[in-house]
């Protein structure tokens, strides 16, 4: 989709720094403009990802991704709780 746009692309999550991020770092490696680890720098740049989705950035490849693990997950979402929580209350 972003290939075939004609101009500019916005991407955009509900907090706008993690998942955001992490699609923008996962096109700049499919299309071999970034190194995944170039690729998370950027995305630290922006905001704070989670460990999950650091973990996910540095994984990714132009033929390959890989998912973390549950163990990475599971400690990513702890930590990042109160972050997530803090728009409901």
């Amino acid at each position: 989709m972003v290939a075939a746009a004609p101009g500019r692309v916005f991407v955009h999550c509900g907090a706008g720094v993690g998942r955001t991020g992490t699609m923008a770092a996962a096109y700049l490696v499919q299309i071999g403009e970034q190194s995944p680890v170039a690729a998370v720098r950027r995305n630290l740049a922006v905001g704070p990802p989670s460990i999950e989705q650091i973990y996910y950035g540095l994984g990714l490849g132009r033929d390959r991704l890989r998912q973390p693990p549950f163990p990475v997950v599971a400690v990513s979402r702890l930590m990042d709780a109160p972050r997530r929580l803090w728009p409901w209350l």
